[in-house]
């Protein structure tokens, strides 16, 4: 067959792959809902006030890097009412992330199926930890696989980096610097290694031009938000939002370490076959082939630090062990090719099924989006709520949730009375903005206050339960419940 022919059937299959994985996401436009998940409510309603004048950190909180509100707000851009355009750059971003994938693997293998079965085998964890998407990571993924091909060029080939793909990886770690911090083991592990690599060879003068074209990339990216921030006027709440705010947040786990690593042992077992696959790999190449041990070595490293950040904040939100993607389809591919080479074909058939059987639980997840929503009462419950607020106000009265549910604000076409669009867990992070929502409660004018009975009853929330009972006497009358939500309206 014609190699063209071949690429563009490869690049075809990834990208219907993209498609069918990204059916689950909320956004999907044949779902046609306005309910989303609790953080993509939270991404898509800073967006749309974007559009509307509003500034994210100063008239909206939120503690995510300032790329996905960008993300978000070209996607609302483009499509309006409609989440269309988010899904398609949800589609684009898992696609480029699967082409690079399979190229990276192409580095080892001849094989084109072998490539493309060490890519699938290695896509099927973002089944489960894309959850309904419209996650940081999953902005994060195609330029942590675009750099880990560029890094691989270097160990695989050709021992050298062109200032053109330094100047990349500098783009590619600002841009996931923007996305969330803790997502750049990648840049960490690699950086040191090539960096140890070209001082060992003497390499001077290729080194400082690395470092430099390395940097310009990074500050392109960086500069240019520092530049927009402050032209907005705020830099210095990004800083207090994303930065000061994220390290409190790090600092209140919700799980034991043990508990962590057990909420995340199912979805991630493939990473526990591929650690082993570079440990056995580093073992042989000692004895062997010393020359590449590097790869196998620099990929052990990667993906124990990957590890190691997504459960060192004790949460178990799946969508964090997204990035343990790109740490899977290096030593993969490193078995794929050792067996192909050998002719160990029942013992590559043994891998590949054993590999396949460990996803067995993101398969489900993927075959359980396309039977039904697993949401439908939320979205029913939402729109109810809606209903009532658009049927008793008209679009320029402002409500207030009381929750963490900003879908009652989409769904409703609604803008919230507060800066404070959601309150947990913040609130119970930082006494400031528990006092701030506190007042924003009381003397709020919103037309309705939506508030989460289930939140509002627990012990800890009892303040805000008061506040609540001293609005029903003065301001506020109950005027119905929808499942746990209480609305109360202005008299």
């Amino acid at each position: 067959m014609n190699e063209k022919i071949k690429k563009i059937i490869v690049i075809l299959i990834l990208i219907i792959t993209a498609f069918l994985i990204c059916y689950q996401c909320d956004t999907n436009p044949i779902k046609n809902q306005k309910t989303v998940d609790v953080d993509s409510g939270v991404f898509i309603y800073i967006a749309k006030s974007m559009k509307n004048g509003m500034l994210p950190y100063k008239d909206m909180f939120d503690h995510k890097g300032p790329l996905l509100y960008f993300i978000n707000y070209i996607g609302i851009l483009l499509s309006g009412q409609s989440y269309i355009a988010i899904w398609l750059i949800e589609v684009i971003c898992v696609a480029i992330s699967l082409i690079f994938m399979y190229k990276t693997a192409k580095l080892f293998i001849k094989s084109d199926i072998l490539c493309m079965l060490a890519t699938l085998i290695s896509s099927l964890l973002l089944i489960s930890c894309l959850q309904r998407g419209n996650f940081t990571e999953e902005y994060a993924l195609p330029f942590l696989c675009i750099s880990l091909y560029y890094i691989m060029i270097y160990l695989v080939k050709t021992k050298k980096i062109k200032k053109s793909q330094s100047f990349i990886l500098g783009i590619s770690m600002s841009s996931v610097l923007l996305l969330r911090p803790n997502m750049i083991p990648l840049y960490i592990v690699y950086g040191i290694t090539i960096l140890i690599d070209l001082l060992r060879q003497k390499r001077y003068k290729e080194t400082i031009e690395v470092i430099l074209y390395f940097l310009l990339g990074t500050f392109i990216i960086l500069g240019s938000c520092v530049i927009i921030l402050l032209k907005e006027g705020i830099l210095v709440d990004c800083f207090n939002e994303y930065i000061i705010f994220n390290f409190a947040y790090t600092k209140i786990p919700r799980e034991s370490i043990v508990d962590t690593i057990k909420g995340f042992y199912e979805v991630s077992k493939p990473a526990i076959v591929t650690t082993l696959i570079c440990i056995i790999s580093i073992v042989y190449k000692s004895k062997k082939d010393k020359e590449n041990i590097i790869i196998p070595i620099s990929s052990l490293l990667y993906t124990l630090l990957t590890i190691l950040i997504i459960i060192l904040p004790r949460r178990i939100y799946l969508h964090y062990a997204m990035i343990l993607i790109p740490t899977l389809i290096v030593p993969i591919s490193l078995a794929f090719k050792f067996l192909s080479e050998r002719k160990k074909y029942i013992c590559l058939i043994f891998l590949i099924s054993v590999l396949i059987f460990l996803n067995n639980s993101n398969i489900y997840t993927l075959r359980r989006a396309y039977k039904k929503s697993p949401i439908k009462e939320e979205i029913e419950w939402n729109k109810k709520i809606a209903s009532i607020i658009q049927e008793k106000s008209n679009k320029d009265e402002k409500i207030m949730v009381i929750g963490n549910n900003c879908s009652i604000y989409l769904e409703a076409d609604r803008v919230s009375a507060s800066k404070y669009i959601y309150q947990f867990p913040i609130v119970n992070i930082d006494k400031k903005i528990r006092e701030e929502v506190k007042y924003d409660l009381e003397y709020s004018n919103a037309k309705f206050i939506i508030y989460n009975k289930t939140k509002i009853d627990e012990e800890e929330n009892l303040d805000l339960k008061e506040i609540i009972q001293r609005l029903l006497e003065k301001r506020y009358k109950k005027i119905d419940k929808v499942n746990k939500y209480v609305i109360l309206e202005r008299n």
